[in-house]
């Protein structure tokens, strides 16, 4: 039995907008003209004064009035969180006013009491997940980066405001078979009146890092491979290793580079290239 230190696993994504997404990326709604979802199959359908304009500084994205307007997308399994579950949801909002009233960005399920979503409180504050998250004051007239985290494994709930930590606590039970609706929530009389812009459901608790990556590169997503498993650096004492890692928003497949010099895999030599991988593990040997 060898022992050798694993100085870098590097992971190089082959990005395309046509083909098949991520499995981490549930759903994408681009919301550019439609309600279609590009990550998946869960398309969605205006309903109400749901409109498309064009933003000066964001391009087309969903308009809705504050009294009926939403989209609507059916219920899908793979958007059930249970309290123990990990998830991402984000989106830009830009709201028009503050009435006193919640507010909706996204909601699921919001009819069954086992939901989970995006609001602007009936006190104008950012709230995520649900329940009592309030976080710091909505502002209007402004596009604001939101994105709530819940990470199953570790017990927590994160509110992000442009990339900020805004608030934290506890998760929640989002089981229910409702609707996902985004600019409302279904039964209730909490419509946004404003504009919404990249809607997106993740299976996994984002980091904060990709977050911030996300706002920033817009359509492209979380462009790279991350969470390399062993974690760079790792000192592995068997004569193999099973690699695995988080695959990069609508990346379609990986190449693989591995070996003792972190300068040769760095670079990405011949002599360290262990092939096109359509999944997101490999297993090599030394």
């Amino acid at each position: 039995m060898c022992r050798k230190w694993v100085y870098l696993i590097s992971f190089v994504s082959v990005l395309s907008f046509f083909s098949s997404a991520s499995a981490d990326l549930i759903a994408y709604w681009p919301l550019n003209g439609d309600a279609m979802d590009m990550a998946d199959s869960h398309h969605g359908t205006l309903v109400g004064g749901a409109s498309f304009v064009v933003d000066a500084s964001r391009g087309m994205v969903l308009s809705v009035d504050g009294v009926n307007g939403h989209v609507e997308v059916p219920h899908s399994s793979d958007m059930v969180f249970s309290s123990t579950a990990s998830y991402t949801i984000m989106a830009w909002a830009y709201l028009e006013a503050l009435p006193g009233s919640w507010q909706t960005v996204m909601a699921k399920s919001r009819d069954q009491g086992t939901h989970y979503g995006i609001w602007i409180t009936d006190s104008g504050e950012w709230m995520g997940g649900g329940w009592e998250n309030r976080g710091s004051s909505a502002v209007t007239h402004a596009w604001v980066h939101i994105a709530y985290v819940q990470d199953g494994d570790a017990g927590t709930g994160v509110t992000y405001i442009n990339g900020a930590v805004d608030w934290s606590g506890g998760t929640r039970d989002g089981t229910g078979a409702g609707n996902f609706w985004i600019g409302g929530a279904a039964s209730v009389t909490e419509f946004l009146r404003g504009m919404i812009d990249e809607v997106r459901v993740y299976n996994h608790a984002l980091t904060q890092e990709e977050i911030q990556i996300v706002m920033l590169s817009g359509a492209e997503g979380y462009p790279y491979s991350s969470s390399p498993v062993p974690k760079d650096g790792a000192l592995h004492t068997e004569t193999w290793a099973s690699l695995s890692w988080r695959a990069g928003d609508f990346a379609v497949s990986h190449n693989v580079y591995f070996g003792e010099s972190f300068e040769d895999v760095n670079n990405g030599t011949a002599d360290t290239f262990r092939g096109n991988q359509s999944l997101a593990y490999f297993v090599v040997g030394f």
